[in-house]
């Protein structure tokens, strides 16, 4: 299993519906691969599209773990936080994005089942950030002008800094020499 990193179109294409009459992948095997997948990788929520599946499903790591399928929020309320924010499809990018504190979401479980859940505080905020993926809008679109400039200015100079010392290592392996006299 691989991340999906932008500019691939999954994450900003709208997920389909997962369909429990035709799946397209059994439900509990991906929940399961998913959920290992953020153990190995300290991640603490991943969707779908960011491995390449095209469904409105995301799985959430916390004081209890589980797969939502099919989420759509009920009610988000409470006072709005301003917290960073990172993604691994997203590499280099962290940005400062105001959420409210909570949700209310309805799911279907991996069998199909129906499930209503209250998320509060930084739970809440991942719920929102994984809703976002689902609908095909990069997390930093949330921020405010200001915040995302500054995020995406800061990845942009650590890809230019990774590029030229890619350029640089190449530079080395291409001619056996690298410019250092010992």
């Amino acid at each position: 299993m691989n991340i999906v990193t932008y500019p691939n179109d999954i994450l900003t294409t709208r997920c389909q519906e997962f369909n429990f009459n035709f799946q397209p992948f059994d439900p509990y095997q991906v929940s399961q691969e998913m959920i290992h997948f953020c153990n190995d990788n300290k991640l603490v929520s991943l969707s779908a599209n960011q491995i390449g599946h095209p469904y409105r499903m995301f799985v959430l790591l916390g004081s209890e773990t589980f797969a939502c399928f099919n989420p759509r929020v009920m009610m988000a309320d409470g006072e709005e936080v301003l917290l960073d924010e990172s993604c691994p499809s997203y590499p280099g990018v962290s940005v400062k994005i105001k959420r409210p504190t909570e949700v209310r979401l309805r799911f279907q479980t991996p069998s199909g089942g129906i499930d209503t859940k209250r998320f509060h505080g930084l739970s809440a905020k991942m719920v929102l950030h994984e809703m976002d993926h689902l609908e095909g809008i990069p997390f930093y679109n949330r921020a405010n002008r200001y915040h995302r400039e500054l995020a995406l200015n800061k990845r942009n100079k650590l890809l230019k800094h990774s590029i030229k010392e890619r350029k640089e290592h190449d530079r080395i392996i291409a001619t056996g020499f690298s410019g250092v006299i010992i």
